[in-house]
């Protein structure tokens, strides 16, 4: 789309935050602030620490304890080398003062099937919503700036004492340089698309929020997160390989 697409709003893209940080990971023929129209947020991954129901964990501090009392024997899932997950893993490993055995998984779906399996210990990563709600994984923590409304009993990692949230908005973005008319009437039309029953229940039945973040509010959340993903990627020491 960046390369190539015509500017006249028939081809959009759903951004995720990866567009962010791969620049600063590897060569990308994009660049992320400058080759799209970023119009509309829509909602966000949400970031939590969970466990197996069986885990003998009910609290996050008892995880961070037996990590500290058995550096690198706790298997911890998360998709990807590079990803939002494996910076969290390692910022808590450097404010909690533990070491973690990070196990990269293609995907969500793998990442969770291997805590369900007892293969981790421990999964840091979005997509944990349906499983807590049958009551197949414990929530000890998420890497949201406030509470969630569903999970009101589970603290955020920030009440915890730990500086870290996880800002992992999708959204909806365009060529670079799209009139403003165009950028305006796509807006109102996907804004007012999150109000529709069916959109909303999809995003409970994952515990995803309805984060809408208008045109002005998402282009400075693109510009914002370049900036923190290209800080944290060098403060960490994050490579693909």
């Amino acid at each position: 789309m960046a390369r190539s697409a015509a500017r006249d709003g028939y081809t959009l893209a759903l951004i995720t935050p990866a567009l962010f940080r791969l620049p600063h990971l590897q060569p990308v023929s994009y660049d992320a602030i400058q080759d799209f129209t970023y119009i509309i947020g829509l909602t966000s991954y949400v970031y939590g620490i969970s466990v197996p129901a069986g885990s003998p964990w009910q609290r996050f501090g008892e995880f961070v304890g037996y990590a500290r009392a058995n550096p690198g024997k706790v298997n911890v899932a998360a998709v990807g080398t590079g990803s939002l997950g494996q910076i969290t893993v390692r910022r808590l490993e450097q404010q909690a003062g533990i070491r973690l055995n990070f196990i990269p998984f293609k995907g969500g779906a793998d990442a969770l099937a291997a805590l369900l399996g007892g293969h981790v210990d421990v999964m840091i990563e979005a997509g944990w919503g349906a499983m807590a709600e049958a009551g197949k994984v414990r929530l000890l923590a998420v890497a949201e700036p406030q509470r969630l409304k569903r999970w009101q009993a589970v603290p955020t990692l920030r009440e915890l004492g730990y500086d870290i949230t996880v800002q992992s908005e999708i959204g909806i973005a365009g060529p670079r340089a799209l009139g403003p008319a165009v950028v305006a009437t796509l807006h109102d039309a996907f804004r007012q698309a999150t109000s529709d029953p069916a959109y909303v229940r999809a995003l409970e039945a994952e515990s995803m929020p309805n984060r809408y973040m208008s045109t002005a509010d998402y282009q400075h959340y693109a510009a914002s997160q370049f900036a923190s993903d290209k800080r944290l990627v060098a403060e960490l020491g994050i490579r693909l390989d």
